[in-house]
């Protein structure tokens, strides 16, 4: 769709005069001749060299405003069609996306909220399978003590036993009755592992079903040919105090008429500056 139009143009061509040509060929010429300065003739000469150049860059110029006004004037009424074409819209879509991005700053603080509980959920969760495995294992720990404990007093019973049987008979059944003592601990402690490894399982699962229900956040929803991204901003509130925290944050640019006007007032020494004179030549053309 071509939202703007131009009629009443024709294929515009810019061009030089012949006449302008040839009285700039002449004028060339005659510069050309001027080679030194060196008497007041070869001043009168090269003087009127430079009022024939500068009458010729005089017409020029006034030529190219004359000429050109029209096709600004031009430039300036596009310019304006356009801008009062796309103002109303324009304000629109700055409206428009204000809502979309202040929906997504409220969308991206919720998911900020449940990302950290979700996470405060994850910890809970972790602390407690480390306070598991820590009791697990002091549990592991009594009660292979008491296996250890109840082993060692069964021996201690048959050697006393022994000790006092007062036939190989009775040693004999001393010695019977401290293995089955300790094959009684030993099944003893063996079923206590055991539940106790079951019960470190079923803990272990009942952990991995929490954590597989702590679901990762949802992201917000993209739209087609929509992108929202987040765009630092600021604002310069005292410009010393920023050059003074960081001065690669300021641009220093030196004032050329400032410095003029000093030179001008007759300071011809200024710190950081190389201060130097040179005759300049005036033509009226």
């Amino acid at each position: 769709m071509n939202t703007l139009t131009i009629t009443g143009l024709d294929k515009p061509l810019v061009q030089l005069s012949p006449d302008a040509l040839h009285v700039k060929m002449l004028t060339l010429e005659t510069c050309n001749d001027v080679q030194t300065v060196d008497s007041s003739l070869d001043v009168e000469v090269a003087s009127n060299a430079l009022r024939d150049v500068a009458k010729l860059v005089k017409d020029c110029e006034q030529t190219r405003v004359k000429i050109k006004a029209p096709v600004l004037d031009l430039a300036r009424q596009i310019d304006e069609v356009a801008k009062t074409y796309s103002g109303d819209l324009e304000k629109q879509s700055t409206r428009i996306k204000g809502l979309v991005g202040a929906y997504h700053a409220r969308q991206e603080e919720i998911m900020r909220v449940e990302e950290r509980k979700r996470q405060e959920e994850l910890a809970r969760i972790e602390r407690e399978r480390i306070e598991a495995e820590r009791r697990a294992a002091a549990e592991a720990r009594r009660i292979e003590n008491e296996r250890l404990a109840a082993e060692a007093e069964a021996r201690r019973a048959a050697m006393e036993s022994a000790r006092k049987a007062a036939s190989i008979e009775e040693a004999e059944a001393a010695a019977q009755a401290a293995d089955a003592a300790a094959k009684k601990a030993a099944d003893e402690a063996k079923a206590a592992a055991e539940a106790l490894v079951a019960k470190q399982r079923a803990e272990a699962l009942e952990r991995a079903r929490q954590a597989a229900a702590v679901a990762p956040v949802a992201r917000i929803e993209k739209q087609e040919g929509v992108s929202v991204s987040s765009v630092w901003k600021f604002e310069v509130l005292d410009i010393a105090e920023v050059y003074k925290a960081n001065p690669t944050l300021v641009v220093m640019s030196p004032s050329t008429s400032a410095i003029n006007a000093a030179i001008k007032a007759g300071h011809k020494t200024i710190p950081g500056l190389r201060i130097w004179e040179e005759k300049g030549v005036k033509v009226r053309g």
